[in-house]
């Protein structure tokens, strides 16, 4: 669960 939320907040990190 953490991998998939670190790999949203990245997502997100990038498209800002």
């Amino acid at each position: 669960m953490f991998r998939v939320v670190i790999f949203v907040i990245g997502s997100v990190e990038f498209c800002l």
